[in-house]
């Protein structure tokens, strides 16, 4: 009897192994068809269409931008040898379009920040000064009220200097990374920057920020370091930063939104 069972266990667990491995090979195959696929497109995509786009001398930087953005998720891929969801996605959104990608004059280099406020029109005030304080103004500011303080006064101050996009959360005090969403789903600019409304941006943060992003079209995000204010040091430069850790990343978010 125990035989028995044993030879019956082995005979599933090579069917269980024969199954695993016709799941991997047909993947496998998918992938491939996939690349074979996304190659074809490129091709029509840099060799056919853009061709006759740039006739229009406005859009020759724009399209060798997306030609860069293209190839380098294609690489990303390559370089994988499986199936990468995120890649495939940033391809897509570069061949297809999406609110990061309009080719138009007027969203070319555009800057967005997006400005979580809760019940601090006084800290708001501040925020917004510094982002009027600017070398290089942001072309929408999306302020996203999570509290119930009326700052409609704050921001009717600085509707001649900013472009402000006034929205809320759907619940008072829903979080700020409730806030955070509803404003980055708001905007279509090129660039995206956050800031709280405690924190203050350097004058040329946003500008320094957007011209390096622009130098390398391998580099989508990136982050700088912090001046704190602790009332405890008086005589030291209390500065916050940490070296970028991508696996460290993907257990907890260690990196500050500002």
């Amino acid at each position: 009897m125990v035989d028995r069972e044993i030879e019956q266990s082995k005979t599933l667990g090579n069917m269980i192994d024969k199954h695993s491995d016709a799941v991997v090979d047909s993947m496998k195959v998918e992938v491939e068809k996939l690349k074979e696929q996304i190659s074809l497109l490129t091709d029509v995509l840099i060799n056919k269409i853009v061709p006759v786009i740039r006739k229009s001398e406005s859009f020759e930087a724009s399209f060798e931008k997306t030609k860069g953005q293209i190839i380098h998720e294609i690489m990303k891929l390559s370089e994988s040898g499986r199936f990468d969801r995120q890649a495939i996605h940033d391809l897509s959104v570069r061949v297809f379009g999406g609110k990061d990608t309009s080719l138009t004059k007027e969203s070319l280099q555009t800057i967005g920040v997006v400005m979580p406020t809760c019940d601090r029109p006084g800290n708001l005030r501040s925020a917004l000064t510094s982002l009027t304080e600017q070398t290089r103004k942001p072309d929408k500011v999306a302020v996203v009220n999570d509290g119930s303080v009326d700052i409609s006064s704050v921001l009717e101050d600085f509707a001649h200097d900013l472009s402000i996009l006034v929205l809320a959360t759907p619940e008072p005090y829903s979080g700020s990374s409730v806030a955070r969403n509803i404003g980055l789903e708001s905007l279509n600019t090129s660039y995206i920057a956050f800031l709280d409304d405690d924190n203050l941006m350097f004058p040329s943060w946003l500008e320094k920020a957007a011209g390096f992003l622009s130098k390398d079209e391998k580099i989508d995000i990136l982050y700088g370091a912090q001046l704190r204010d602790d009332a405890q040091l008086t005589t030291v430069k209390n500065w916050f930063f940490e070296p970028f850790d991508f696996q460290r990343l993907k257990q907890g978010n260690f990196i500050d939104l500002n």
